[in-house]
């Protein structure tokens, strides 16, 4: 039978391990937590979440037929952001154009299947 003293000691050694790995961890939970603050993030989120039970109740049933997943992409909305290049090449006009056509991309197919 082990006491508390050795179970200390192994929790205190599992800690020790995990340690750098957990700071970067962290880190990183940090910087995703001040992307999704951002007000338009926050939205988009909120939008997600509200669709969750919707999207996970015909996941379900698509994997009902058996061990695959059959998808058909019917839309596709897609906003690339590019990254910076320099204040200078960030607002030159054509860089400025290829953002506006980056910002929305969308894509919708005229098959039957679509059409529900």
């Amino acid at each position: 039978m082990h006491d508390i003293g050795d179970l200390s000691q192994q929790l205190a050694s599992l800690l020790g391990n995990i340690r750098p790995a957990t700071k970067t961890d962290v880190a990183q939970l940090k910087r995703i937590m001040t992307t999704l603050n951002k007000p338009a993030n926050q939205q988009l989120m909120s939008d997600t979440l509200k669709r969750l039970p919707a999207t996970l109740e015909a996941q379900t049933r698509i994997g009902e037929y058996g061990s695959w997943y059959n998808y058909y992409l019917c839309d596709l909305d897609v906003k690339i952001t590019l990254p910076s290049l320099g204040k200078l090449l960030d607002n030159s006009p054509v860089i400025k154009l290829l953002q506006k056509t980056l910002d929305n991309i969308s894509v919708y197919s005229t098959a039957k299947r679509c059409d529900a």
